[in-house]
């Protein structure tokens, strides 16, 4: 079991601003924030079975826009863009000694704050919480505790129940994906 308490202070963000009369982008390191929260996390392990947990609670905040335009993705006493202020993962896995193992791991992502930048001025959003289930295995195929060559099949399905979700205003994210491949030693 773990504990950590962090704070950070992020001066000089990266801010964006039209060049005068051109139209092509200027970026400017002017803008400041705070953040701080707590992350805990955890883990068991009874025989072949493992158990784990993480929780981060984060608080964030600008302290300087840097630019004050409308619709800036900085905005003084608001939180930064993209940032959960509760997120959690916990994942099972199982080994079976040398023939493989398998893992499954759920994730939360609490609802962030973005903007629609496809317009000016970008418009406040904010992005709604979303969980994904990812699975992983791995069964070996040849060299099981030999010495000599060996191989194995490993399979990961990432977000395997389909969530339709965005880590940026306007972007999806994948959707199911499923990789399979063959590892091979000598």
């Amino acid at each position: 079991m773990a504990a950590t308490y962090f704070q950070q202070r992020f001066r000089d963000l990266i801010q964006y601003s039209t060049a005068p009369g051109a139209g092509d982008p200027n970026y400017v390191n002017v803008a400041a924030a705070n953040a701080s929260g707590l992350e805990l996390e955890g883990s068991a392990e009874v025989g072949p079975v493992v158990l784990a947990g993480a929780y981060t609670l984060l608080s964030t905040n600008v302290v300087d826009a840097g630019l004050d335009t409308d619709g800036a993705a900085f905005v003084e006493g608001q939180r930064l863009l993209r940032r959960p202020r509760h997120s959690l993962s916990v994942t099972g896995a199982y080994r079976s000694g040398d023939l493989g193992s398998v893992a499954l791991t759920v994730t939360h992502v609490g609802a962030r704050d973005d903007r629609d930048f496809s317009a000016f001025p970008a418009d406040a959003v904010t992005l709604p919480a979303y969980t994904t289930v990812n699975a992983a295995g791995k069964v070996t195929l040849l060299g099981r505790g030999s010495v000599g060559p060996t191989a194995s099949l490993t399979v990961s399905a990432d977000n395997i129940l389909n969530a339709r979700y965005s880590e940026v205003f306007g972007f999806p994210s994948r959707r199911r994906t499923i990789l399979v491949g063959v590892r091979v030693g000598f």
